[in-house]
């Protein structure tokens, strides 16, 4: 088989600083092409590595890493006898000098099954797809499912991702849009106060621990209001947040329903873990509210701590 590769191919070399452009406008470009327009000038040896991944992302072959030491490396395709190999050393400057290298193949490039993580799809790059196609799609990150964000990185780049590296991902991209949740956590107390403040009537309590956030709860004063006509039924829920909230306790919630038969939510609370004490909090002040005022029939979720306090 003769050993060269199509334009695609080497634009994608040449994107990736491993050759300079060629003057020569060929439909196929050949080894002797490649070596006369080689680029020697890599800061790293891992950066020589990263590069050679995604032309093999892209083109459609797989990279083994056969050989590597601080100052020296060697990367060959992993087909059988295939002539594709890059060896590169470290100068005494720093820099790192391609010393051999044959960009060719003598075989067809295509993976007939899409591999499970290919070394060229990063968590950048993943990221960077997911935004690109999210953006396209006008669909907000927060809202996509890590079994849609698998199936676009596979339409656009042909491999597999795993669920777990489809959720870093969303992770990455909604906190680097929304921000950090630490920093909306400190806002929360003085927008408590506002509430309160235009929603006389309403409770809303922070509670914290040396500076550090433990606990909050919300009670809109429309929701007092509006229980004295709702059916005399409080159900308790506690579910673990998530999106950037991942890993930052448990919502607890108190809902009724009104005469129409539609959900109204009572009050609510964030809390670090769904316990005894917890429940017992956030119910004390829907207590202190009215809410529970009457012969009120309470439904606990399964919770131990939820249910012991129901049994109180």
């Amino acid at each position: 088989m003769t050993r060269r590769v199509g334009e695609a191919y080497l634009a994608m070399a040449v994107s990736l600083r491993l050759v300079h452009p060629s003057d020569e406008e060929l439909p196929y470009i050949t080894q002797e092409t490649i070596n006369r327009n080689a680029n020697n000038d890599f800061g790293k040896l891992i950066a020589v590595k990263k590069a050679l991944d995604i032309l093999a992302l892209h083109q459609r072959f797989n990279v083994k890493q056969e050989y590597q030491t601080k100052t020296w490396g060697k990367w060959a395709c992993t087909e059988p006898n295939c002539c594709f190999v890059v060896k590169a050393t470290k100068r005494v400057s720093g820099s790192v000098q391609i010393t051999s290298m044959d960009l060719t193949h003598n075989h067809p490039l295509h993976q007939e099954k899409p591999r499970r993580r290919h070394p060229g799809i990063s968590h950048d790059l993943v990221v960077e797809t997911v935004a690109t196609n999210s953006l396209q799609a006008s669909i907000a990150p927060r809202n996509l499912a890590g079994k849609e964000i698998q199936h676009t990185v596979l339409s656009v780049l042909g491999h597999e991702i795993s669920a777990s590296a489809a959720n870093k991902a969303k992770q990455h991209l909604v906190k680097f849009l929304y921000g950090a949740i630490d920093g909306a956590f400190e806002k929360l107390k003085s927008y408590f106060a506002i509430v309160a403040e235009k929603n006389q009537g309403s409770i809303a309590k922070v509670q914290k621990t040396h500076g550090v956030f433990r606990r909050s709860l919300l009670v809109p004063h429309f929701c007092i209001a509006a229980m004295k006509f709702c059916q005399p039924v409080v159900a308790l829920d506690g579910t673990h947040l998530k999106d950037l909230m991942n890993s930052n306790g448990v919502l607890l919630v108190a809902t009724t329903k009104d005469p129409n038969n539609h959900l109204l939510v009572l009050g609510i609370a964030i809390v670090l873990v769904e316990n005894y004490d917890n429940w017992q909090w956030f119910m004390r002040h829907l207590q202190v509210a009215g809410i529970l005022d009457g012969d009120v029939v309470i439904l606990p979720d399964r919770d131990k701590g939820c249910l012991a306090f129901a049994m109180d």
